[in-house]
């Protein structure tokens, strides 16, 4: 009995494991290279929100920044305040993240704005 219950619990570890490292694969970010391709192929709003995910994912890149000014563009021609809200609350990340305090604490004020109106 106690060697059933031995494989079983061997068994079991096995399965969680294997389960867990499928999951942590499955959830690995993009390069950004790969992300970049992505903005460049989509238009619209997939565009949009390729750029969202690659501004959230690599926020500490001077890209980061340039693609969010493109994302803003977008949004002048097509407003979603949903998407707004989500970029500019990630582009206030990146310029966070290069010690430009007071530009960031303009844009969480805009996102914090867009997404009361959005209710998000």
């Amino acid at each position: 009995m106690s060697e059933n219950t031995a494989d079983f619990k061997y068994l079991v570890c096995f399965v969680l494991c294997l389960t867990f490292s499928v999951a942590s694969v499955a959830q690995t970010p993009l390069s950004a290279e790969l992300m970049a391709e992505k903005i460049a192929s989509a238009e619209g709003n997939e565009k949009v929100e390729a750029i969202i995910d690659y501004v959230a994912q690599h926020f500490h890149t001077a890209e980061s920044i340039a693609y969010g000014q493109e994302g803003l563009s977008l949004q002048a021609d097509n407003p979603n305040d949903d998407q707004s809200a989500r970029l500019l609350s990630h582009l206030a990340r990146a310029h966070i993240s290069k010690r430009e305090l007071s530009l960031a604490k303009k844009l969480a004020e805009r996102a914090n704005i867009l997404a009361v109106q959005s209710r998000v």
